[in-house]
C-alpha cells in the first residue's frame, strides 16, 4: 500500500513539472555524479531545481516561483553592509579550512573511513550555500537597483563580490575539476567496492561502508538520472521519468539568431568557437590552438581559466551571465562586444559558423553555416 502511495505521489510530481515553469541554470558536458547534484540541490538555488543527467551531459533548471524570494534575498544581502561583511568573513574562514581539506585528499585516495568520508562531505557541500549567492539570481536585482538608486555602497559591495568569485572558484576547481577530490571519492569507492561511485548517491556511498550494495538498477543513471527538490526534499526519480523530463525539456532550439543581455556594446562579424563548461585545464589548450584572433568565443560561461581564450576573441557570447559575470568584465577590460544571458548558444551555434555579433542590441546570428563532414 505504501508503494502504491509513493508511486502515485511521484506521479503526480512528474506531471506538474513543465518546462515553462522553468529557466535553465546551466548546462555542461562531462560527468557530475549523483553526490555532486545532491550538493547543487542543498544550494541557495536549490529550493525548487531539477538537474538531469542524460549520457555525460549536465542540464540543471531552476523553478520561475523562486525568482522574488532569490531577488530580495540578494537585495537584503549587498544592501547591508553589516550582514555582507559577515557573509564574505564567514566565506573566507570557510575557504581557509577548504584548503586543509583539499590538501589532505587531493592525492588519490588509497584508504577512507566513514569519518573521513564524512568530513569531506559536510566541508565539500558547504562551499554551494555560500557560493550560490554569487550567482546572478541574487545579484542582477541588486544591480539594477544600485544603478538605478545610485547605490555606491550596495554597488561597491557587488563589484567585490565579483572579483572574490575568482578566489571562491578556485576551490570549487579543486573540489570538482578532474583529479580533483570529487573525482578522487568516486574512484576510490568503484576501487574499493567494485561498483561505480560516480552513480551513487550519499545515502548509498555512506551504505558501501556498512556492507550495503546498491540496487542492480543503479546503473540505469549511467544513461540518464534526475533529481528534483520539491518543498525542501530531493526526491530520485526512476530511469523512465528522468529520461521522460529529458525529452520534455529538450528545447526546440532557434534556427539560427538569439537574444541576450548586452553586457558591453559593438558589433562584430567572425567565425564561432564553441566552449562548453570546463572541467579539466587540457581542453582549454586544444581550443587555444584551433582558436584564432578574431573568433566569436561561444561559452556557457567564462572565468579566468579561458582568458587566454577571451584574449584572442573577437567578441563573447555566453549562455550564463548578468552584469556581474567575467564575460562581462573581461569583455570591458578588452573593449570587445559581449552578450550573455541568451540561454542557448553553445547548441544553435556550431564550430566554424560566420556568426554576426551585435551587441548593441544583443542579438546573434548565423550568416552562413559552417560545412561539417
Amino acid at each position: 500500500m505504501k508503494n502504491k502511495k509513493t508511486k502515485n505521489m511521484k506521479k503526480m510530481l512528474i506531471e506538474k513539472i513543465k518546462p515553462e515553469n522553468y529557466i535553465k541554470y546551466f548546462r555542461t558536458d562531462g560527468l557530475i555524479g549523483c553526490l555532486h547534484s545532491e550538493f547543487l540541490l542543498k544550494g541557495p538555488l536549490g529550493k525548487g531545481m531539477l538537474v538531469i543527467n542524460k549520457d555525460l551531459v549536465f542540464y540543471s533548471y531552476v523553478d520561475k516561483k523562486y525568482e522574488k524570494d532569490w531577488a530580495q534575498q540578494g537585495l537584503d544581502l549587498y544592501g547591508n553592509e553589516k550582514k555582507f561583511n559577515k557573509y564574505v568573513q564567514d566565506f573566507k574562514i570557510y575557504i581557509k579550512q577548504a584548503k586543509i581539506i583539499i590538501k589532505k585528499y587531493k592525492k588519490p585516495i588509497d584508504n577512507l573511513t566513514k569519518e573521513q568520508f564524512l568530513e569531506i562531505v559536510e566541508f565539500v557541500e558547504i562551499l554551494w550555500k555560500y557560493y550560490g549567492f554569487l550567482e546572478t539570481q541574487f545579484q542582477e536585482f541588486a544591480y539594477n537597483t544600485s544603478i538605478k538608486n545610485g547605490d555606491k555602497k550596495m554597488k561597491n559591495n557587488l563589484d567585490y563580490s565579483a572579483k572574490f568569485k575568482f578566489e571562491a572558484r578556485d576551490i570549487m576547481i579543486a573540489y570538482y575539476f578532474q583529479g580533483g577530490i570529487i573525482q578522487n571519492i568516486y574512484n576510490y569507492f568503484s576501487r574499493k567496492y567494485k561498483v561505480d561511485g560516480a552513480y551513487l548517491f550519499m545515502k548509498e556511498l555512506l551504505g558501501l561502508f556498512d556492507g550495503k550494495k546498491p540496487k542492480s538498477n543503479y546503473k540505469d543513471r549511467k544513461k540518464c538520472y534526475a533529481v528534483i527538490n520539491s518543498d525542501g526534499k530531493n526526491s530520485e526519480l526512476s530511469y523512465q521519468n528522468a529520461l521522460k523530463l529529458y525529452k520534455r525539456f529538450e528545447e526546440k532550439l532557434s534556427v539560427g539568431c538569439i537574444k541576450g543581455t548586452v553586457a558591453n556594446k559593438g558589433k562584430v562579424t567572425g567565425r564561432a568557437i564553441i566552449v562548453p563548461m570546463f572541467d579539466n585545464h587540457a581542453q582549454i589548450s586544444i581550443i587555444d590552438k584551433r582558436m584564432k584572433k578574431g573568433d566569436i568565443l561561444i561559452a556557457e560561461s567564462t572565468s579566468p581559466e579561458v582568458i587566454v581564450l577571451c584574449r584572442k576573441a573577437a567578441a563573447i557570447v555566453t549562455n550564463q551571465g548578468g552584469m556581474l559575470s567575467h564575460a562581462v568584465i573581461v569583455s570591458r577590460e578588452l573593449k570587445i562586444p559581449c552578450v550573455v544571458n541568451t540561454r542557448d548558444a553553445t547548441l544553435v551555434f556550431k564550430d566554424g559558423d560566420l556568426v554576426e555579433v551585435d551587441a548593441n542590441k544583443g542579438i546573434v546570428k548565423i550568416i552562413e553555416r559552417a560545412q561539417h563532414c
